[in-house]
């Protein structure tokens, strides 16, 4: 198995853009939180609801602190950071995940 080949830094973003990448990647998150989540519920029933609810919104906050901020900007300029991504967390423009 060969590695990607990463596009150089110089690079234009892929043909589907940066925005169009965070929101991949959002959704990709998404999807991983709501099934961790399940998990949980799963291996703790006691669990109550205002305890899950707050897990819920703590793994919220912490995806929002590594997709916020300025991500879709560094994107934009960095082909090879959105490369990256792409390719670390099998993103595709359609919805998150190939």
């Amino acid at each position: 198995m060969t590695a990607p080949t990463l596009l150089p830094r110089t690079a234009p973003v892929p043909s589907w853009g940066s925005s169009v990448l965070v929101m991949a990647l959002r959704n990709r998150a998404a999807l991983m939180c709501d099934a961790e989540l399940r998990r949980l519920s799963a291996r703790v029933p006691e669990l109550d609801a205002r305890a899950r609810d707050e897990v819920g919104m703590t793994v919220q906050r912490v995806v929002d602190a590594f997709i916020g901020g300025d991500l879709g900007q560094r994107v934009a300029r960095d082909a090879g950071l959105a490369e990256a991504l792409r390719v670390l967390f099998s993103l595709d423009p359609s919805g998150g995940r190939s």
